[in-house]
């Protein structure tokens, strides 16, 4: 389903992190001391022994069950279900037992330092919000990841062209066909999309699937025209497939409106809209760089066909040598 333009901004700029308080469960008033204090040190928050909350993971020790292998494994089901990791500590001997038995996400063998416990934990905590933020459809980055490359790249002042791009007439798709072909459409981009990264590549282009037919893909701005002129040519050749034979060959599909007339729809093209921004010559915030590409993708969506949009305001202006010099 398409995301209406004056909600993608929005999509990409909120934060909803659910709450992360760390849960140490463990009888040892002395070992969930010294947990708390490594935690802290990764600034990671921690309660001992209380009811956990939020998708936090819980640290269990296996020698506060009575019979070890079934107690943490019971447990280990129970947090699952609140969609809460575990990271359990107990003899090394049961290590690989428990983790074949829908176990803990991490064992731990004993003894450890407080301070590798507390590393795997921020180690598992990333993987985990990686994930949440991940796509189900493409297993691309969603829109909290991408926010934060933006970040980066404001952060360290690097050159950056932010490409949003939207599938036209995807509502034609899956009303004519079901939602197993739309996803079809929005997989193919997917991959379309990921192709444009080359393994080992320096500064290689980020891509992003931000809901439904909208992604993103950021990279530096002098890879705009090849990029995105990759892009278009891969998914029409191919999105051309996933109609039946019959809607390809005569290129539009029919489809009835609100008042139940029958229309012709295209086949599906892209909108790409695009902004700049030169970190080295200019200071602009998340939501104006957002703000902007937003804009050119509404341009770009009342274009025919393919259409990349891009803000052509000239980037500011360098001071003149003689300023830099002081004569």
């Amino acid at each position: 389903m398409e995301l209406p333009h004056r909600h993608l901004a929005f999509n990409m700029l909120a934060t909803v992190d659910a709450h992360e308080c760390v849960t140490i469960a463990v009888r040892d008033p002395h070992l969930a001391t010294l947990l708390r204090d490594a935690l802290l040190e990764e600034e990671l928050e921690s309660t001992v022994n209380a009811e956990p909350s939020g998708t936090g993971p819980v640290i269990l020790d296996a020698d506060d069950f009575i019979d070890q292998e079934t107690g943490v494994v019971a447990a280990c089901r129970e947090h699952a279900r609140a969609g809460r990791p575990v990271i359990a500590l107990g003899p090394r001997a049961h290590g690989l037992a428990l983790l074949s038995q829908e176990g803990p996400s991490v064992y731990i063998a004993k003894p450890a330092h407080p301070a590798e416990i507390a590393a795997r934990t921020a180690s598992l905590m990333t993987r985990s919000r990686e994930c949440r933020d991940s796509s189900p459809d493409t297993g691309l980055p969603g829109s909290r990841r991408l926010r934060s490359e933006l970040e980066r790249r404001l952060r360290e002042h690097t050159d950056t062209a932010l490409c949003l791009i939207d599938v036209d007439r995807f509502k034609a798709v899956h009303d004519v066909y079901d939602i197993a072909r739309a996803n079809a459409f929005i997989c193919c981009l997917g991959t379309v999309l990921s192709e444009t990264v080359t393994p080992g590549e320096k500064n290689p282009p980020f891509v992003a699937h931000i809901g439904g037919d909208d992604f993103a893909v950021i990279c530096d701005p002098d890879r705009i025209r090849p990029l995105t002129q990759q892009i278009v040519l891969n998914f029409e050749s191919r999105a051309d497939k996933l109609y039946d034979k019959s809607d390809a060959q005569r290129g539009f599909v029919a489809v009835k409106n609100h008042h139940q007339h029958t229309m012709r729809a295209a086949l599906v093209t892209l909108s790409i809209g695009i902004s700049l921004s030169f970190g080295s010559r200019e200071t602009l915030t998340l939501a104006q760089i957002i703000g902007t590409a937003v804009s050119m993708l509404k341009v770009a969506k009342n274009q025919p066909g393919s259409y990349v949009a891009i803000d052509r305001r000239p980037p500011p202006a360098l001071p003149a040598l003689a300023n830099l010099t002081g004569s």
